[in-house]
C-alpha cells in the first residue's frame, strides 16, 4: 500500500526517526545561536520561549519522544550556553532555576500536547480503517481520510459510503461531510 508522508502535519506516518534527531540537533544548535543577539534587549532568563517553537514542531512532526528530547536538550543547552556561570552544567542564583525549571516544565507539557495530537490523529486513522475494513473495503492508497473515503464511495460493497457538501465554517475552503450507513 502507498504511504504519502506529510512532515508539516498530523497525518501520515512521521519521517524515521534519525530525521528527527537531526533536526533536533539542528533545533537546538539554532536556538542556541539565536539567543546571543537577543541578549542584547531581553533579559537572558526569558529567552528560553526561542526553543519552544521548534520543540513544538518535533513533537507534531515526530511525537512525543522526540518532543520530550528536544526539550530536555534545549533545556540542558539553555542551562550551559546561556545561564550564568556560562560553560557550566550549575546555577548561581535563584532566578535562574526558577527560569530554567518553568521552561522545562513548560517546554515538556507543549511537547505532551503536541505528541497527544498526533497520537489521536493516528487513532482516528486507525478507527476509519477499520470502519473501512469491517464495511467490507479492500484497503485504499489515500493521503487523508477523506481521500480514502472517496476512492471507497467509487464502488460501494455491502456499505453505502454516502458523501455530501456541508456548509464550510470557512468559505474559501468547501466542506464534504461523510455518512456510513451499513
Amino acid at each position: 500500500m502507498l504511504r504519502r508522508r506529510f512532515p508539516l502535519g498530523l497525518s501520515g506516518e512521521p519521517p524515521p526517526a534519525w530525521q528527527g534527531l537531526l533536526a533536533t540537533l539542528i533545533a537546538v544548535t539554532a536556538g542556541t545561536l539565536l539567543v546571543y543577539p537577543l541578549k542584547s534587549v531581553a533579559p537572558v532568563v526569558s529567552l528560553g520561549v526561542v526553543y519552544l517553537p521548534a520543540i513544538l514542531l518535533i513533537s507534531i512532526i515526530w511525537g512525543l519522544r522526540l518532543g520530550l528530547l528536544a526539550a530536555i536538550a534545549s533545556a540542558v543547552a539553555f542551562n550551559f550556553f546561556q545561564l550564568p556561570p556560562l560553560h557550566r552544567f550549575e546555577i548561581a542564583n535563584g532566578e535562574n532555576w526558577v527560569a530554567l525549571l518553568v521552561f522545562a516544565i513548560v517546554a515538556a507539557i507543549s511537547s505532551t500536547v503536541a505528541g497527544r495530537a498526533r497520537a489521536l490523529e493516528a487513532e482516528r486513522r486507525r478507527a476509519l480503517k477499520v470502519i473501512l475494513r469491517d464495511a467490507g473495503y479492500e484497503p485504499v492508497a489515500a493521503a487523508s481520510g477523506e481521500e480514502a473515503l472517496d476512492q471507497a464511495a467509487v464502488k460501494p460493497p455491502a456499505a453505502a459510503i454516502l458523501r455530501r457538501e456541508i456548509e464550510p465554517a470557512d468559505p474559501h475552503r468547501p466542506g464534504v461531510g461523510y455518512r456510513i450507513s451499513v
